[in-house]
């Protein structure tokens, strides 16, 4: 559905993105990488928020639909959940007479269907992500783009984000970056691994629990597990004992 070619990025004259080639078919991906590896600003190409980009970026289809959830998403505090939520669909353009069934599709999958008349301010924190979660799956969309949408959530709520993830259909792109691996583990069946700004792994979960699982037999990486998980995984991309399977 994505083809990305030799995608490069300068900030203030710093190179963000190295040469990034990555296809991302229909899927659930996990990205993946330290503090500074450029996850964000690769979102943010997809999104053309960034402009002019060195390299390619090619969507399947001339008309895509996209959902974004930013870092830092904040709701209309002031405003009611379903006020925000039509306030969204005003800005993507979603004809009026298909407000109602949009928003309560979108607040049932998050599980805010009850909470539609209180403001803003009155929620928790958890419950504001839903909102901001619920706000991308307006419009049917074909890709869904999340940065960092389980920081600072306590287990419960991260739990409820993974079940969400999960539910999502098949036919549609997720890309969501995260620092919480095992988040990925649970929900993904794909997982990109950046640092520096290039691509250091691209490929399935299970293909990269088990190389892991291969380093840890080979005494060449000592995983804190008898059996490999995918924090393993991730560890040996890093410490460059398993290269990109693509």
């Amino acid at each position: 559905m994505i083809s990305i070619n030799h995608l490069m990025k300068k900030l203030d004259n710093n190179v963000i993105l190295d040469d990034i080639t990555l296809n991302l078919d229909c899927g659930k991906y996990g990205l993946l990488g330290p503090n500074g590896a450029g996850k964000t600003t690769f979102m943010r190409c997809l999104l053309n928020i960034y402009k002019s980009p060195k390299g390619s970026i090619l969507f399947g289809k001339e008309s895509l639909k996209i959902g974004y959830l930013p870092q830092n998403f904040e709701a209309f505090s002031q405003m009611s959940v379903l006020d925000n939520m039509k306030y969204f669909c005003s800005v993507k353009g979603i004809k009026k007479r298909y407000w109602k069934d949009e928003i309560n599709q979108s607040l049932k999958m998050v599980g805010m269907e009850e909470n539609v008349s209180k403001l803003c301010r009155k929620l928790s924190g958890g419950m504001r992500r839903r909102v901001g979660i619920a706000q991308t799956l307006l419009g049917h969309p074909d890709i869904i783009i999340l940065d960092e949408p389980t920081a600072g959530l306590d287990p419960e709520e991260r739990n409820r984000f993974v079940s969400m993830i999960r539910s999502l259909p098949d036919e549609m792109v997720v890309l969501f970056s995260t620092h919480m691996i095992e988040d990925v583990e649970l929900c993904c069946d794909k997982v990109i691994v950046m640092n520096n700004g290039r691509i250091c792994y691209d490929g399935s979960c299970k293909k990269l629990i088990d190389e892991a699982q291969n380093c840890i037999e080979k005494e060449k990486y000592k995983g804190n597990y008898q059996r490999a998980v995918l924090a393993d995984g991730y560890m040996c991309v890093m410490k460059g004992l398993v290269k990109n399977e693509a």
